[in-house]
């Protein structure tokens, strides 16, 4: 039974969990770790499982723990910029219209790394991952209207440097 509901419902979220560590970690053989470490933690506590009313939460939950603990080990915090949902690059026919599309990516990239590192996390979960305003409340340990002016005020403030850069043709 363990294993199954472990192949059923915690595995899935390898790949989510994976995304997360790297973002904060901002090196692949470290969030592989964390991944690895986060399921052997996972696994250790099956009799909790039942109890767990939303495990993908509780897993990245656990992954946002691991990483904050293996940064505060290494005692570095790199800072490392988020891609935007794998960073594909547009497939425009005009040359002039990948062009564009490439300097806004740039410019919305530079825009979110400015961020503080709440607001980052923040617009990483929900506009990215696609979580819900619940997950992320779970998974940040915030209340639920945190997360929704700390998600708010994370857009305004893209908007107003996307804007500005606009306005001055940066």
């Amino acid at each position: 039974m363990s294993l199954q509901y472990f192949k059923q419902h915690i595995f899935p979220v390898k790949d989510k969990l994976y995304r997360f560590a790297y973002r904060l970690l901002g090196n692949a053989m470290d969030a592989e770790d964390v991944v690895q470490e986060v399921f052997l933690k996972i696994w250790k506590k099956q009799e909790e499982w039942a109890a767990i009313e939303n495990m993908e939460a509780w897993c990245m939950t656990m992954a946002k723990n691991v990483s904050i603990d293996k940064l505060r080990n290494a005692k570095r915090f790199s800072g490392e910029s988020i891609d935007l949902a794998g960073d594909k690059t547009a497939d425009y026919t005009n040359p002039h219209d990948n062009a564009a599309y490439a300097d806004l990516s740039v410019l919305l990239r530079k825009a979110i790394d400015n961020l503080p590192e709440k607001h980052k996390m923040t617009i990483y979960l929900r506009d990215i991952e696609g979580l819900s305003y619940q997950d992320i409340a779970d998974i940040m340990q915030i209340p639920l209207n945190q997360v929704k002016i700390t998600l708010f005020r994370a857009r305004n403030l893209i908007k107003e440097t996307m804007l500005k850069s606009e306005a001055y043709g940066l």
